[in-house]
């Protein structure tokens, strides 16, 4: 089985990257476990740049992604 830990949290002081380890570190403890841990401040997504509602001009696509994730019972 392959598992893939996502860190999605970007900002200064983010305290997510710490549970995104720790299930990393659990997950690994399994032989039959592949896991990668990706953290998104790695990959330099522009759109991860600044908060949505901070942003002068916002992406269509963006809108859409946001209220499909507002929809969503779990991610």
């Amino acid at each position: 089985m392959k598992f893939i830990v996502i860190n999605g949290s970007v900002r200064r002081g983010r305290k997510s990257v710490n549970v995104s380890k720790f299930i990393y570190d659990k997950l690994s403890e399994n032989v039959d476990c592949e896991v990668e841990l990706l953290d998104i401040l790695e990959y330099n997504f522009p759109v991860m740049e600044e908060r949505m509602k901070f942003l002068e001009l916002v992406p269509q696509n963006m809108n859409e992604f946001s209220k499909a994730m507002d929809a969503a019972d779990g991610i």
